[in-house]
Parts: C-alpha cells; structure tokens; sequence
C-alpha cells in the first residue's frame, strides 16, 4: 500500500455516514463488525457498503484508525460539488443527524 493513497470523495461520503449512524465506537464497529467478517453495509445509501468495503481493501484498517473524519464537509482532498452531482446532500445532512442524535 502507498503511503500518499487517499480515499475518494465518495469513499469519505461513506465513511460520514457510516460514522453518523454508529455514533462514537464507528471505527470499532467498521472494523471488527464489518471488515473482519467481511459483512457489506446496508443500512446507508445504495453504494456506500461498495465504498467502504473499497477502503477496507485499498487502505485497510491500520489506515482507518489514524483517519479523523474532516470537520468542514469531506476534507481537501475532495470534490465536493462532484459528489453534491451524485446526489449526496453532504455535510448538510451530517450536521442535521447529528444534532438529532444529541435531542
């Protein structure tokens, strides 16, 4: 594995959601529920079980625990109007399912 590799826009779309739906134990819950046994994700959007499944081969769990998950929408790396286009509402959504989950 390359040390510059970094997950795609879509990638990192996933793992926000992911996150947002297993709230502070996500990472534990990717890693040893999810990739350990090989189980895809089915509860987020149609494709984000694909993507996160493409992080756990291309980058894998060693990457995962040292990833922060960006503070301002999907980091530097991305193209946040290329996913905005595939119909991602972004960190918008985030926002607003986190501050539910505090209610």
């Amino acid at each position: 594995m390359s040390e510059n590799r970094k997950p795609t826009p879509e990638q990192i779309a996933a793992l926000q959601r992911f996150a947002a739906a297993h709230g502070r134990k996500w990472k534990e819950v990717l890693s040893m529920t999810y990739w350990y046994n090989a189980r895809i994700w089915r509860d987020g959007q149609p494709d984000d079980g694909m993507y996160l499944h493409q992080v756990r081969n291309h980058l894998g769990p060693t990457w995962l625990y040292k990833f922060k998950l960006p503070k301002d929408g999907l980091g530097p790396w991305s193209d946040t109007a290329h996913v905005k286009r595939a119909g991602d509402p972004g960190p918008a959504l985030l926002k607003d399912l986190m501050s539910f989950k505090r209610r």
